[in-house]
């Protein structure tokens, strides 16, 4: 018969709806009772976390969700962006070795899944701990916390013997794991897997921070699912993850960094310079603006001086009635003289036009300053 009931986890983690035949429809250790929504969730509604509230895989959210890193942190050395590693803390190793890595000056990033399939997880969190490294969550990140935090819910297998090894220190680096890191001054946007085009960040779904590996173009009718990365136009670049089967992917507004280190594959990292001590201020007088303004005060008193003399010499032929006929018409229109129009040019120009015209005195003292 078939029955529709609720899940709840022995734990009291999570719960959800079912569709299925009576209690052989769930395996494991779920408490399966059938009764009606109303009369079961009200009991239980204050010890049940909302799923708004929790990652993907059932942990609490991290804070912040978004992190920055700032300005001032990627001016003393270079900025190193590392692929998935998944506990191979070796490869690691010889990859930040022919980096020529500083923990002093060097800043060291992990796009996530820092941990699962490797051997040595516990070795590759420790050591990230050490020198202080960023990073951003993954999907494996993220399940080998919650197994932490909720070992009864999730019992550990033999593969993931490497989570008795953590220390309270390596549980917290994990659990303050944002889902996406952003690099002040670069324009850099770092997450696991993607995001979809044409959302904001808000907006994104966190499931698809670190699972989403192809999408659909939303500019397109086609039905052909293509990597996400080669549909994002920005305006960040970002550097992501999570997909080992394509390798190293470069687009123009995006790099994967996954290359399949745990699948007998290289670990591939991105090296960015350091950014200048100082911020560029859009206000703040640069050189090249220094040298245009001289420039412009030159031209300015250069064509002051040639406005003075062709107003010296039309008032000068002007006095003495040696104007010839082209300046003699342009000064009754009212383009030339230094005296102006003449009353009857003023009288045929209508109201608006009575007033001498400053752009065509303009236009004809740049044509006098060019020799023209």
């Amino acid at each position: 018969m078939a029955a529709r009931g609720w899940i709840l986890n022995s734990s009291g983690q999570y719960w959800q709806t079912i569709r299925g035949f009576g209690a052989s429809a769930c395996q494991g250790p779920f408490l399966v009772v059938t009764a009606s929504k109303t009369r079961l969730r009200q009991p239980h509604r204050k010890h049940l976390p909302s799923r708004a509230r929790l990652t993907p895989s059932g942990n609490k959210l991290p804070s912040p969700l978004h992190a920055v890193l700032a300005w001032e942190k990627q001016v003393k050395g270079r900025t190193i962006i590392v692929g998935d590693v998944h506990g191979c803390f070796d490869e690691l190793q010889e990859l930040l070795a022919a980096c020529s890595f500083n923990s002093n000056k060097d800043n060291l990033i992990f796009v996530g899944d820092i941990v699962n399939k490797g051997p040595k997880s516990a070795q590759v969190v420790k050591f990230a701990v050490e020198v202080g490294a960023y990073g951003v969550r993954g999907n494996h990140d993220d399940l080998a916390l919650h197994a932490l935090q909720y070992p009864a819910s999730q019992p550990r297998k033999s593969k993931m013997a490497w989570l008795n090894e953590f220390e309270p220190e390596q549980v917290q680096f994990l659990d303050s794991l944002p889902f996406t890191l952003r690099l002040e001054g670069r324009d850099v946007l770092i997450v696991h897997a993607g995001f979809k085009p044409g959302r904001s960040l808000p907006a994104q779904r966190l499931g698809d921070l670190y699972s989403l590996r192809v999408c659909r173009p939303i500019d397109t009718l086609q039905s052909d699912k293509v990597p996400w990365a080669s549909t994002w136009t920005g305006p960040q670049h970002v550097f992501f993850g999570h997909d080992a089967v394509r390798g190293l992917q470069r687009h123009a507004a995006a790099t994967g960094l996954d290359t399949g280190c745990c699948y007998g594959q290289h670990l591939t990292a991105c090296i960015l310079p350091p950014l200048p001590p100082f911020r560029k201020d859009p206000k703040a007088p640069c050189m090249e603006r220094t040298l245009a303004s001289r420039e412009d005060n030159d031209n300015a008193r250069a064509f002051a001086a040639a406005r003075e003399e062709v107003s010296a010499k039309v008032f000068k032929a002007a006095a003495e009635g040696k104007e010839n006929r082209g300046d003699r018409d342009r000064r009754s229109k009212g383009f030339g003289g230094a005296a102006g129009p003449s009353r009857r040019a003023q009288r045929r120009q209508p109201a608006k036009l009575k007033k001498w015209q400053p752009r065509a005195r303009a236009k004809q003292l740049r044509s006098a300053a060019a020799g023209r």
